[in-house]
């Protein structure tokens, strides 16, 4: 029993030192990982940008940078701790190679040899558009840093050993340029005419005469034309530069440009118009046209609908713009909500559809939904659910008055606003109910398509508030379910809509 105490002793003891050995090999080995790296060699010794440089050595495994020839190149691969694959750029130059980890660097006692193989272009086109694109063909095209249109630089959209396509650029000269291509040369950017006599061909947009030299403000026109899709912005001014306004903002295609002209001052105003391309270079459209200024809003075929369709409901009568419950929920309380000046809604057990004046709206505005959400839950019925403005409405009976308005002959009534209210007086229904308010036809029927006179008060009291502006509502068709047929949140109605302008 004594001799195996002995031999287990020995044998532990044996054990323990070996894995004290063990122990202190591994933190020798971790201590000389904490070095900078060492460089043993290389391969292969020449070579081009993009080609693969297998270094190996002590410590490799933390490297962060490689360069080549003072170059910084790129760390391909760490492989193990004493192997690395490192690759020159288009820049490397020859000379020695760099390892540099966060304990130090390393250089090769031997230089490695960049080889830069020439580019050679064998076929080019004869021309080419600005900003179409053109192919190249010949060898080590890949080496191609740079492509030159006389002064101007095209874009490298694609490029292998063999082919390469460029864009034109669109600030090229018109006509013959020279076309150079550029590749780097131990170091240095080397360039190469490949074509001295490339016709570039630089459109430029034509327009058509204008056949109506005048327009509303805030209405549409188009010019025709060639090469209109060129054209970056329209410039609209007068002789003496008091008045500019550039257009960003178009439709274009290659025929034709379409804008809305601006809004001016006064009755109208006399401005030339020009279009821009190629960043600075101008058209001249035409030298004199009226923009003629306008009295009221205009927006023709509008359709809005209850809480149960998918229309928008919400209408503002200044821009035209429709609004849906979600984005009312967007802008915040509506007490501060200025951006509508009507909206249609059922009321009531769904058996009543109005134009809804937004100040008077709570009852109707909190039960539209977003999300499955009221909008008294998102917006918060305690801050109340009324609109800012205060807009109210009155059935239109004068038949005279009735048929100017639906043939849009309403100029008029926005020139002398006192005395259409005069003549109709003022409106002052809170909410316009077809029920109560949109009348009878002959045979006894609710008249689907009434003509209403609204106007926006500066105060709730219509006796003493201010008419700030007024404007008409021509129902053109509805979609008004009769009470006990299908609940009235699926109604709509559509109409034109005109309203004063400031």
């Amino acid at each position: 029993m004594k001799t195996k105490n002995i031999i287990s002793a020995l044998m532990g003891a044996i054990i323990l030192g070996g894995m004290s050995y063990s122990c202190s090999e591994v933190t020798k080995i971790e201590a000389e990982k904490q070095e900078p790296p060492v460089i043993s060699g290389f391969a292969p010794t020449q070579g081009k940008a993009g080609d693969e440089i297998k270094v190996w050595g002590d410590n490799l495994g933390h490297v962060t940078k490689a360069a080549i020839g003072g170059v910084e190149s790129k760390i391909k691969y760490r492989l193990t701790d004493d192997t690395i694959v490192v690759t020159p750029v288009f820049t490397s130059k020859s000379g020695k190679i760099t390892l540099t980890n966060s304990f130090g660097q390393a250089d090769s006692e031997e230089s490695f040899t960049m080889l830069y193989p020439a580019p050679k272009v064998t076929t080019v086109p004869a021309e080419g558009k600005a900003g179409d694109e053109i192919l190249l063909r010949g060898e080590n095209l890949d080496f191609i840093t740079e492509v030159k249109f006389g002064d101007a630089t095209g874009e490298i959209t694609y490029r292998t050993s063999k082919e390469m396509k460029v864009l034109i650029p669109m600030n090229v000269k018109n006509g013959k340029v020279n076309l150079k291509c550029s590749y780097i040369n131990n170091g240095v950017s080397t360039d190469e005419t490949v074509k001295n006599d490339f016709n570039a061909i630089k459109l430029t947009p034509d327009f058509d005469a204008i056949k109506k030299a005048e327009g509303d403000e805030g209405t549409k026109i188009t010019f025709t034309g060639s090469n209109l899709h060129l054209v970056d912005k329209i410039v609209v001014s007068n002789a003496d530069g008091s008045y500019k306004v550039e257009i960003e903002d178009f439709s274009k295609a290659e025929n034709s440009i379409t804008i809305t002209l601006p809004e001016i001052e006064g009755d109208s105003k006399d401005v030339s118009i020009k279009a821009v391309y190629y960043t600075s270079m101008e058209e001249k459209i035409t030298d004199s046209f009226i923009i003629k200024g306008v009295k009221f809003y205009s927006y023709k075929n509008v359709t809005l609908g209850a809480r149960g369709t998918d229309y928008p409901a919400f209408f503002n009568a200044e821009t035209g713009q429709g609004f849906s419950p979600c984005d009312l929920a967007a802008m915040g309380p509506l007490k501060d909500n200025d951006k509508f000046h009507f909206y249609v809604a059922d009321s009531g057990s769904a058996t009543e559809f109005v134009f809804g004046n937004p100040n008077n709206g709570g009852g109707l505005i909190k039960s539209f939904t977003c999300n499955g959400k009221t909008l008294a839950d998102l917006i918060g019925a305690a801050s109340g659910m009324g609109g800012k403005k205060i807009v109210k409405f009155k059935l239109i009976t004068d038949e005279g008055v009735k048929a100017k308005i639906a043939a849009g002959d309403v100029e008029g009534y926005f020139s002398d606003t006192e005395s259409i209210i005069a003549q109709l007086g003022k409106p002052d229904i809170k909410n316009f109910k077809d029920t109560d308010h949109w009348g009878k036809t002959s045979d006894g029927n609710i008249d689907g398509t009434p003509t209403i006179f609204l106007a926006e008060y500066d105060g709730d009291d219509i006796e003493t508030a201010k008419v700030l502006k007024i404007g008409f509502i021509k129902v053109i068709s509805s979609n008004r379910p009769e009470a006990g047929s299908y609940p009235k949140k699926k109604a709509s109605v559509t109409f034109d809509c005109y309203f004063q302008k400031d």
